[in-house]
């Protein structure tokens, strides 16, 4: 990204600053870049990401429901509107900009039961902006295992997942989703707090975004699970009005976002995108299979926890 170019083709005021790599996202690569007019966070597009097929449609529906969430009192850090669009083009390269928010994400050791009971009730608020009542459209997962270095332990692990989350069936309540909103993609500056990565704003099933975003919250991407995050995250939700109304098991079986990380991760890891994006791969792989396979011990345990916390709710 040309980021000269960049800031006087939006009257951002010239550089004051080499642009500076910001860590921490999977997908796209986010700089601080500081000029006369402000300071700004640039997110530059994976122009991977922005050769796929439904990648116009996804953000533009992204976009949309951003606007929608803009008019609410959220803590969030949408893209900025310059030229009447979100999405900027450079060069054929593509970007949003963002108001720079003096924050940082939490590590899991600085994660405690108050941050969670935050993010939960904001994650309750969030569903409630706009609810649709009616059958989830899901697509059916057909996900192939073969030709991966993977045990055999392990592609019928996989396949034995996939085949229950086909059938799993989920309470017909659609709502505004985040879809990533784990610790990585909320900000902290003190207990201030903005949810940032917003691109993957869309309609899906509250039900499963709660037991995702909880159990993420509550430490089981390093393997263990604090029952007392994850509890303190379920209670705030369920004060700050959100519906735990479902059969537990059933959502459990169905969240299998993580299957499909794992298999985008297995292609890249092998795949012709540069060595950076195999090196992000291979990472993945390793780091999500580990976490699939804990999400299967922990069932009955969380599923208990939440039949328990749904019970005791009002």
């Amino acid at each position: 990204m040309d980021f000269d170019a960049l800031c006087q083709q939006l009257n951002l005021g010239a550089l004051t600053a080499e642009p500076i790599r910001l860590y921490g996202g999977l997908m796209h690569k986010m700089y601080r870049v500081a000029t006369e007019g402000g300071v700004y966070a640039v997110k530059c597009l994976n122009p991977h990401v922005m050769a796929r097929p439904t990648a116009a449609a996804n953000f533009a529906t992204a976009e949309e429901l951003e606007r929608k969430l803009e008019q609410t009192a959220l803590p969030l850090l949408p893209a900025l509107t310059i030229g009447g669009r979100k999405m900027q083009e450079m060069g054929g390269a593509y970007c949003y900009l963002f108001p720079y928010f003096e924050g940082k994400a939490l590590t899991e050791g600085d994660i405690t039961p108050c941050h969670c009971a935050i993010v939960g009730g904001l994650l309750a608020r969030l569903h409630q902006v706009e609810q649709k009542v009616g059958p989830i459209q899901r697509e059916i997962l057909a996900l192939d295992w073969d030709g991966f270095a993977l045990s055999d332990e392990d592609k019928d692990l996989l396949e034995q997942m996939q085949t229950a989350a086909n059938a799993a069936l989920l309470p017909p309540l659609s709502t505004i989703c985040h879809n990533d909103m784990d610790p990585k993609n909320v900000l902290w500056n003190g207990m201030d707090c903005r949810i940032i990565d917003l691109e993957c704003l869309g309609y899906g099933s509250p039900y499963l975004e709660l037991l995702e975003t909880a159990l993420c919250w509550a430490g089981y991407e390093s393997g263990t699970v604090d029952f007392d995050r994850f509890t303190a995250f379920v209670n705030a939700y369920a004060q700050a009005g959100g519906d735990l109304a479902a059969d537990w098991a059933a959502v459990y079986a169905a969240n299998c976002g993580r299957l499909e990380w794992l298999h985008y991760n297995l292609l890249r890891a092998g795949g012709s995108e540069g060595e950076e994006n195999r090196r992000l791969g291979k990472a993945e792989v390793a780091k999500t299979l580990v976490c699939i396979k804990g999400y299967t011990k922990i069932q009955d345990e969380i599923v208990r926890v939440m039949d328990n916390i749904t019970k005791a709710s009002p």
